[in-house]
């Protein structure tokens, strides 16, 4: 499979033998894509934006609605990316990354947990963002991460607190090692934070809730899955991190988790 290439269409011919395998969700529960196989290969609908179908060189062709911008279609493809990908054998984990020492750190958590916040934090620290909302990983002998540009998405609260602009698209295209895996969890109790190292078991039945999988209804897909994630509890440090919420406590959380990256840079851990 090579990189994914899009080539926005005009009309859109009539797509045969349409299979709906799942229904993917903006996170609140409102419907935004529905993706489909068909005799000519995997189809995405974006309703009311555009229809995409690819296949496993990573040949994308766009067809957006009537009065859809070609502009529009091609970011909404950026959004499709990583679950396109996952569909072509890669992984996609729902997390905010940075770079540390040549390779990503990548935060999860439920929405409003501070991913973003925490990464445009370490990012004014000079650590490169390399994830806002996926991250692909690429599960073989070691796992890496795959970056692209894309369009970070920081809360307007955090936004105000930090100090940031307006954001454009930002990072690079790239393949690099991922060293660690922190799951964010807030918690009233530990301030500022308690990082806690879990155990491979453990790290594969806590980091799976954040993988996305193209099509649940895809026996072989969900087994593809939780292996290659078994693989990434077993080769990944991947840490838990209770913290108090607040934007008081933020710096300490900055140190805390510079730490962790410092424990976990790929100059630190030995190769198995």
């Amino acid at each position: 499979m090579g990189p994914l290439v899009l080539e926005v269409r005009g009309r859109r011919p009539r797509l045969r033998g349409l299979r709906r395998v799942g229904a993917w969700d903006d996170g609140t529960g409102r419907l935004c894509a529905v993706p489909y196989e068909s005799p000519d290969g995997p189809v995405i609908e974006w309703p009311g934006v555009a229809w995409y179908r690819f296949d496993e060189s990573g040949a994308v062709c766009c067809w957006p609605d009537p009065g859809v911008s070609e502009h529009v279609a091609s970011a909404t493809f950026e959004r499709l990316r990583p679950l396109i990908l996952q569909r072509l054998g890669l992984e996609a984990l729902h997390a905010s990354a940075v770079l540390y020492e040549g390779a990503a750190v990548a935060f999860c958590g439920t929405s409003g947990t501070g991913k973003s916040t925490l990464a445009h934090a370490l990012a004014q620290r000079g650590h490169a963002r390399a994830a806002d909302d996926f991250l692909v990983l690429d599960v073989g002998e070691r796992v890496e991460a795959l970056t692209f540009p894309f369009q970070p998405r920081l809360r307007p609260v955090s936004r105000l607190h930090l100090g940031a602009g307006p954001e454009g698209l930002t990072g690079l295209a790239g393949r690099v090692p991922l060293s660690a895996i922190l799951l964010l969890r807030r918690d009233d109790v530990h301030e500022p934070a308690r990082v806690t190292r879990l155990e491979p078991a453990a790290a594969f039945h806590a980091v799976l809730p954040h993988a996305h999988c193209y099509s649940y209804d895809d026996a072989g897909c969900r087994r593809r899955t939780i292996e290659h994630y078994l693989r990434i509890g077993q080769r990944v440090r991947v840490f838990e991190v209770a913290f108090a919420p607040g934007f008081d406590i933020l710096p300490r959380l900055v140190a805390d988790v510079e730490r962790i990256m410092e424990e976990s840079s790929v100059r630190t851990v030995p190769r198995s």
